[in-house]
């Protein structure tokens, strides 16, 4: 009985997945033609020059401006985007996984451990002993 009921309430859910018909919009309560994005209107405010300056700067110039002196006074966030807008995203280095990794971690740890043995070898032994004198 229960395979029964859930195959009726399969096949009623398959009949919504119809596709759409030719030229029928998947979204019709969606944006509407000739909508302008905020990113459009901010790209094209950052244009304009600023009312209020009296210098007559752009907004795109101050903003600038601005940042650049916040990185300056130390603002940490300032400062990555500063060097994010110059040099662009710093790119996170991929990890190796694996035998190869493993190859190299070994080599590390000998040249590691290596190099120890090697600054102990050549440093002169020392006694802690002290004589009385």
């Amino acid at each position: 009985m229960d395979t029964e009921k859930q195959r009726k309430c399969s096949d009623k859910r398959l009949q919504n997945l119809k596709p759409f018909k030719p030229g029928q919009s998947g979204n019709p309560a969606g944006k509407k033609r000739g909508t302008i994005s905020i990113a459009s209107h901010i790209k094209r405010k950052l244009k304009e020059i600023a009312e209020s300056d009296k210098e007559q700067r752009k907004y795109i110039d101050i903003l600038a401006e601005s940042l650049i002196i916040n990185a300056i006074k130390g603002n940490g966030t300032a400062i990555r985007e500063v060097l994010n807008r110059v040099d662009g995203l710093v790119q996170p280095e991929k990890e190796e996984t694996g035998p190869g990794a493993i190859a190299k971690i070994d080599e590390l740890l000998d040249r590691i451990t290596g190099e120890a043995e090697s600054s102990n070898a050549t440093q002169p032994e020392t006694t802690d002993s002290v004589e009385p004198g």
